[in-house]
C-alpha cells in the first residue's frame, strides 16, 4: 500500500541522516604552542586603581608562532622591601590579521642592577580573544614570562625585551555548508507529499557518507518498488 511504503521510506530516510550525523567530524579544541619575543616599552605613574597607586602601561612589538604581532599591557606595581616589584594585570596580543590574544599576566621584576630589572617567576594565563583566537584557552599550567627592563632614574619609564612561551587551545571552527534535500514521496511522487530533510554537512569526508546514504536510499527504493 502507498501509506506502507512512504512510512518505510521517511523512517529508511531518517535511519540514513542520522548515521551520517553520528559519523560527522565534531568540532574541538587544538592546541598549540605559543611563542613571543618583542621588545618593550613601559610607562610608570599613578593610578588610583591600583591598591598601591602605581601603575604600568607597556606597549610593543616583535614576532610570534602566529606571525607578527603588537603587544599592550596594564599592571598594577607593588614595591616590596628588597627593591623588587610585584605586577598584576592585563595584556592583548594583537596580530597582522586584526586577530587578538587577551592575557592576565603576574609576577616579578628583581632588580640585577640599580636600573635593570629581571623577570622572576612570571607568568601569563590565556584569557580568550577574537577571530581565529576566540573562546582561545591556556593550557593546563601557565605560560611562562622572561625579559630584562632598564628603568629609568626617576622610576617613570623603562624599555627591555620580553619572550613568552605558553600552550594555547584553539577552538575549531570548521565551516559546514548547509544543504537541503528534499526527497519526494517516491511511491507516489505525483501525490503531492514531500519529505525534507536538511542536515548540516562538513565540507570535507563528508561526500563519502552522503554518497553511502543515496546508495542506501536506492536500495530500499527498489525493495519498495518490489
Amino acid at each position: 500500500m502507498k501509506v506502507t511504503h512512504t512510512t518505510l521510506i521517511k523512517r529508511s530516510i531518517a535511519s540514513i541522516t542520522a548515521g551520517m550525523a553520528a559519523f560527522a567530524p565534531v568540532s574541538g579544541a587544538e592546541a598549540a604552542l605559543f611563542t613571543v619575543s618583542a621588545v618593550i616599552q613601559e610607562r610608570i605613574g599613578l593610578d588610583a586603581v591600583c591598591a598601591s597607586s602605581i601603575g604600568g602601561s607597556t606597549s610593543g612589538s616583535g614576532v610570534s608562532s602566529f606571525g607578527a604581532v603588537s603587544l599592550a599591557g596594564k599592571d598594577c606595581i607593588t614595591p616590596a622591601a628588597d627593591l623588587s616589584f610585584s605586577f598584576q594585570g592585563k595584556m592583548t596580543f594583537t596580530f597582522f590579521s586584526g586577530d587578538q590574544i587577551f592575557a592576565d599576566y603576574w609576577g616579578h621584576f628583581v632588580p640585577s642592577s640599580p636600573s635593570i630589572f629581571t623577570l622572576k617567576d612570571s607568568f601569563f594565563d590565556i584569557t580568550g580573544g577574537t577571530g581565529r583566537f576566540q573562546n582561545a584557552e591556556g593550557g593546563k599550567n601557565p605560560g611562562k614570562l622572561y625579559g630584562t627592563e632598564i628603568i629609568s632614574s626617576d622610576f617613570s619609564s623603562g624599555w627591555g625585551f620580553i619572550q613568552a612561551a605558553g600552550d594555547i587551545n584553539l577552538q575549531k571552527s570548521k565551516k559546514a555548508a548547509q544543504s537541503s534535500l528534499e526527497l519526494l514521496d517516491l511511491a507516489n511522487p505525483a501525490g503531492g507529499n514531500a519529505i525534507v530533510a536538511i542536515n548540516e554537512l562538513p565540507e570535507s569526508g563528508s561526500l563519502a557518507l552522503l554518497g553511502i546514504g543515496l546508495a542506501s536510499l536506492a536500495f530500499v527504493r527498489r525493495r519498495v518498488s518490489r
